[in-house]
């Protein structure tokens, strides 16, 4: 409501100011526009009128970066004042709307600190609920605990990203008109909130789907690219500690050589051991893995 108070007249300002410059541009480019016939007559075609008018409101059209000046966009109404402040709290920011006054922006910096660290909770809320419904999904399926968790977590969330995104593919083609694949991309590029701006929802219910969307489906990119972070931090950490000349991850890394070297078919559970660190080994590798330790000491 705010926004739409300090935004909505500046907007009608700009909407009269580029049509009265409109009809004054169209009206001396029709007075002007004569043509010779063949017999030598100055004419004016009501034609070529029509033709010098459209190329003066395509050449506004084009200076303003294609953005129609001469009708009222409603870019300010009560609705999409709404869709603005959802694209601000989730930082997508298409870039379609944007505020020109003073006032709107030190607004908009204002609501932004305030809007947005509540916003990342609900978000994170979200993730979570999606982590608990994946762990209750695991233990149903898998009561004895026999599969990886980490590996079940991981085609969770990539069954649930690919069900997400497919959502979001059939609804913006049915409230936007997309195509298929115009429709997934947008999708995947709201829920990163990457929001290049080359689509944007135009309609009041693709405004309404997209904050819908972003509420529900967000915490499953989240969670993915959580997994993709948490495995490349660990896994960089361990070659950085090994790099340096760290002990403990020399111990593993050679006991791991050991066993491999022992019992060629056991690839899977040396990953295992590589991943839970000395800490988390059995008794009996600890035992393995001090003797290595201290005959490579010797």
């Amino acid at each position: 409501m705010v926004f739409s108070v300090l935004e909505r007249p500046a907007e009608i300002a700009e909407f009269e100011e580029a049509r009265d410059n409109y009809e004054q541009a169209a009206l001396w480019t029709m007075r002007n526009g004569t043509g010779v016939s063949g017999g030598g007559e100055v004419t004016r075609s009501d034609a070529r009128g029509a033709q010098c008018a459209k190329r003066v409101k395509d050449a506004y059209r084009i200076a303003n970066g294609g953005v129609d000046k001469l009708a009222d966009n409603e870019l300010w109404t009560v609705s999409s004042c709404i869709f603005f402040c959802f694209t601000i709290l989730s930082t997508i920011g298409y870039g379609s709307i944007a505020p020109v006054t003073s006032e709107g922006r030190i607004f908009t910096i204002i609501f932004a600190m305030l809007g947005i660290p509540p916003f990342c909770y609900l978000l994170t809320q979200a993730e979570n609920l999606s982590l608990a419904l994946s762990s209750r999904a695991y233990h149903k399926c898998n009561s004895n605990d026999k599969k990886d968790w980490t590996f079940f977590r991981r085609v969770f969330y990539a069954i649930l990203l690919i069900l997400v995104l497919c959502l979001g593919g059939f609804a913006y083609v049915a409230c936007e008109g997309w195509i298929w694949t115009e429709s997934v991309y947008f999708s995947f590029v709201t829920l990163s909130t990457i929001g290049f701006g080359d689509f944007t929802p135009i309609s009041r219910t693709g405004q309404a789907v997209t904050c819908i969307y972003v509420l529900v489906a967000m915490g499953s990119l989240t969670g993915i690219f959580g997994i993709f972070q948490q495995d490349f931090g660990s896994r960089l950490d361990r070659w950085v500690k090994f790099l340096h000349g760290d002990e403990k991850e020399k111990n593993v890394f050679a006991l791991v050589s050991h066993r491999k070297a022992r019992e060629p078919t056991g690839k899977a559970r040396d990953s295992k051991v590589v991943a839970a660190g000395p800490s988390q080994l059995p008794s009996n590798e600890k035992i393995e893995m001090k003797a290595l330790a201290a005959s490579s000491s010797q």
